[in-house]
């Protein structure tokens, strides 16, 4: 009877590390609305390496660095961003909607507009990445 219960607290404590070791070896990621903000962050700041690296994988072996700065225009100035809210699709796919707020010349004088965005993150590999429609 005693061995039984060796045999039984050992199988627990093993199965007990197990699940510790493999909860604790996911990779933490971070949510797509934080992303998606962190992402329009760097394009109103003009760093287009880092808001590039939101772009997907396969995005990225497809298209340079250069060719992703190039495919934006210089008509309007980005001035800030707000997260509006969240929507999951399903476990990898996630809806952001966000507000940006953007600045033009006109007549000799800069006009502010908000546009609303809807944008679409992806789960691959326990990292959310911005979906180019």
């Amino acid at each position: 009877m005693l061995s039984q219960i060796k045999t039984a607290t050992y199988i627990t404590i093993l199965s007990c590390i197990t699940l510790l070791l493999i909860s604790c070896s996911k990779e933490v990621t971070v949510k797509p609305e934080i992303r998606a903000v962190e992402r329009w962050t760097a394009l109103i700041n003009e760093d287009w390496a880092k808001a590039y690296s939101f772009q997907t994988p396969n995005y990225r072996k497809t298209y340079t660095l250069k060719a992703y700065r190039n495919s934006f225009g210089r008509a309007v100035s980005w001035q800030s961003i707000e997260l509006i809210s969240s929507k999951p699709v399903s476990d990898t796919i996630t809806d952001v909607k966000l507000k940006l707020e953007i600045s033009f010349a006109e007549g000799g004088a800069n006009l502010i507009i908000p546009s609303f965005l809807n944008e679409r993150w992806q789960l691959i590999d326990n990292q959310w990445w911005y979906v180019k429609k």
